[in-house]
């Protein structure tokens, strides 16, 4: 699961505000393991639901991208 949340330039990750729109769409006892911040220029080639997600945060609210597998690491 990605969750993407809209925060201030140069922030520390808001662990709770990403738990905290997971839970709304339904999402309880998630375990968050890394964070990252995402640039708009690097959303060139990723599929629509990954940039409605980004889009869903940059308008304030929570966005959510959910796969079946695990994401390999370095890929998110």
């Amino acid at each position: 699961m990605l969750i993407f949340i809209r925060q201030a330039v140069e922030s520390e990750h808001d662990w709770k505000l990403a738990e905290a729109g997971a839970a709304s769409a339904g999402w309880v006892d998630v375990v968050l393991k890394r964070a990252g911040t995402l640039e708009s220029e690097n959303l060139n080639g990723r599929d629509q639901q990954f940039r409605d997600a980004f889009e869903s945060a940059m308008q304030g609210r929570c966005g959510l991208v959910v796969y079946r597998d695990p994401i390999p690491e370095g890929d998110a």
